[in-house]
């Protein structure tokens, strides 16, 4: 099991969450209507995250943000650049590995006009999370995209925005399962594509041989 610190809002506070339910070892920090920028706040770091690092060894943090952002009209550019500080943030701290998942979509678009707004808005956001976590000059790596795993599920919330416990308990096994760290991963930086494609040139040169050899 890891030792994993959750940052996030009021889908991860939500009592019995994912982050509450998993199997690894948790520390659940979440905040109720927190932003990315309220993350960045000096007090949130000095009361919040400090301690929590300082508490026991992390072996990855996960972040579940930007709905707030989203129904306070945040610009995405403005989440992406906050997301890269708390990133930054954290790496300054010591963590080595970073989660970053998207939340789950708005759940009244047909009731709440809104919530087209916000969803769309959420759609903006989701790729400058993906450019951060497959962006090697980081530690973050990417997670959980909550908007396609909640979809064939409409009757598991407490409202349009919460997963209820049901909810979360869906969603666990797929969080844990993008905690844990890929081994392959680190293979695929620039260093590691060039000696898989060499490995596989020396390959295909040797079967080469071999088949001109053959009687």
């Amino acid at each position: 099991m890891l030792a994993v610190l959750c940052i996030g809002d009021s889908i991860t506070r939500w009592d019995q969450s994912y982050c509450d339910q998993s199997i690894h070892t948790t520390d659940n920090i979440a905040e109720v209507g927190e932003t990315t920028e309220g993350w960045l706040d000096p007090n949130v770091h000095t009361n919040r995250i400090i301690p929590a690092l300082a508490a026991q060894p992390i072996d990855v943090v996960s972040i579940l943000l930007y709905t707030n952002d989203v129904a306070q009209q945040i610009e995405p550019l403005q989440v992406e650049a906050n997301l890269r500080s708390l990133v930054a943030m954290l790496e300054s701290e010591g963590v080595v590995d970073i989660v970053l998942s998207i939340p789950p979509y708005f759940q009244a678009e047909e009731i709440v006009p809104l919530h087209a707004e916000y969803n769309d808005r959420l759609d903006e956001i989701a790729p400058l999370i993906v450019a951060i976590a497959v962006d090697p000059n980081n530690v973050a790596r990417f997670g959980v995209d909550w908007r396609t795993l909640s979809l064939p599920y409409p009757d598991v919330w407490s409202d349009p925005v919460h997963p209820d416990v049901a909810g979360h308990a869906i969603a666990r096994p797929f969080v844990d399962a993008a905690l844990i760290p890929n081994p392959f991963v680190p293979a695929l930086s620039p260093a590691g594509i060039a000696l898989l494609f060499i490995a596989l040139g020396v390959t295909a040169f040797l079967m080469l041989r071999n088949s001109d050899s053959a009687p």
